[in-house]
């Protein structure tokens, strides 16, 4: 009868022991703090509408050079910015290759560079990094060959530029004969004597 006393009263000890003990203990509260982000301001973005048929939006904040000298392309509209080094330039050429495929392959430059699909305007295309600051995304579209040509020198700031002009690039519809039906723009020319 002793041990069972003993045993219900070291019982009973280590039970108020372990009550107290826990009742002293601080527990940490938990507060909740509420942060609302920053707002971040987004660079008004303008339109660029090429007579070589094409469109595209690029943010606000860049210089722009559309090159009026160029007589040999059909486009090739610069950006810069003097705050941040490298640029992108959007080119129009003529091109003997038949497709993108094949334009890669007779490209001399692109020897050994990463060449990944993609597409440019809903059209097949090549994405091809020259180097870690050279990138170019192509495609071929009515015969002429449009690249978008970056030199990511600043690689945060041209990259963004250059997803911004990639991902809003558009071919326009041609454009009929001025009072003419869309669906036969090319009209046949010959004189009529009366």
């Amino acid at each position: 009868m002793i041990v069972g006393i003993v045993i219900i009263a070291g019982a009973v000890s280590s039970g108020a022991y372990l009550f107290l003990s826990k009742k002293y203990v601080r527990t940490p509260s938990i507060t909740s703090i509420t942060v609302s982000p920053t707002p971040i301001l987004q660079p008004k973005v303008l339109t660029w509408d090429d007579p070589a048929g094409f469109t595209f939006s690029y943010p606000e904040g860049v210089f722009l050079n559309k090159h009026d000298e160029d007589k040999d392309n059909y486009a090739h509209v610069e950006f810069t910015n003097k705050d941040h080094p490298g640029n992108l330039i959007v080119w129009a050429k003529d091109t003997t290759s038949a497709d993108v495929t094949a334009w890669v392959r007779t490209e001399k430059q692109f020897g050994g560079a990463t060449t990944i699909d993609t597409t440019l305007a809903n059209q097949p295309a090549k994405k091809i990094t020259l180097s870690p600051n050279k990138l170019i995304v192509g495609t071929i579209y009515d015969e002429l060959l449009f690249t978008i040509d970056a030199t990511l020198d600043d690689k945060a700031y041209w990259s963004q530029i250059q997803d911004t002009i990639v991902n809003s690039f558009t071919f326009k519809p041609a454009q009929a004969a001025a009072g003419g039906d869309p669906g036969n723009a090319a009209v046949d020319e010959e004189e009529v004597v009366q």
